[in-house]
């Protein structure tokens, strides 16, 4: 799933969080529930005290391939190049943001800027025939992040994905660009979840320049009737396999009762 870790940067989220959701190879037929696909995202009341969404526009350009289903060719060790640390990283704190000043509570948000409190922290994306909503949050107290996306596949293309991730765990573990290395191995005592699951961790390694940032996470990756869900924890501090069992558990059910 690139950015230091301390203030304000903890916002933006590493591109390498949604790196291990392998690309969609051949887009299925359109899939009803697609239309929905936003409402079942999480949501701050979903997560609990103390979460907050940020720009979800951040992810379109940390996470290129991931978000865009169906343009990577289907090879899960293939993964993007990162944009450098200062596109994602955001301006200083207390510094103007260059983009201008946040949206106006009630008009919709403007491309690059945050959302303001309370309006849907989603974007979306179609990549060939597959929809894609993501939601993007961060944890006010600990820094840490969850990162979220709902594809909607179908439920064949769905469990496929989830074993091109088990494949992509056995044939590189390590995969590594210019910019990033990503160290991953199978999330040990996780659940199986949906219709058929993998959970990961995974240790992002970003360079650029003389700066090396590594960023512990965590992922699950969920195959639940006709959409693939990814549910992604990234911090300062290495995530706690209880908290990724817990939201993906919540995601699980918010998309079992909106779709």
């Amino acid at each position: 799933m690139t950015a230091p870790l301390t203030s304000p940067a903890a916002a933006a989220p590493p591109p390498s969080v949604a790196v291990p959701v392998p690309a969609v190879a051949v887009p299925p037929p359109p899939d009803p529930a697609a239309a929905h696909l936003a409402e079942a995202l999480l949501t701050e009341k979903d997560l609990g005290k103390g979460w907050a969404a940020f720009d979800g526009d951040l992810m379109d350009d940390a996470l290129p391939g991931a978000l865009e289903p169906g343009t990577k060719g289907g090879d899960p060790c293939t993964m993007p190049e990162s944009p450098p640390l200062k596109d994602v990283a955001g301006p200083p704190k207390g510094k103007p943001d260059p983009a201008g000043p946040p949206p106006v509570k009630g008009q919709p948000p403007v491309k690059d800027q945050p959302p303001v409190k309370g309006q849907p922290p989603v974007g979306g994306r179609a990549g060939g025939e597959v929809s894609l909503e993501y939601a993007a949050f961060i944890q006010d107290a600990e820094g840490a992040m969850l990162l979220q996306t709902i594809a909607g596949t179908g439920g064949k293309r769905a469990r496929g994905l989830v074993d091109d991730t088990r494949d992509m765990l056995k044939r590189c573990p390590t995969i590594t660009t210019t910019s990033l290395t990503l160290t991953m191995s199978p999330l040990k005592k996780f659940p199986k979840l949906g219709d058929d699951s993998q959970a990961i961790d995974f240790v992002a390694t970003v360079k650029d320049g003389s700066v090396e940032i590594s960023v512990p996470g965590k992922m699950a990756v969920v195959a639940a009737d006709e959409v693939y869900l990814t549910v992604t924890l990234v911090g300062a501090e290495e995530p706690e396999r209880d908290d990724l069992k817990k939201f993906t558990k919540r995601a699980l059910r918010k998309i079992d009762k909106v779709l």
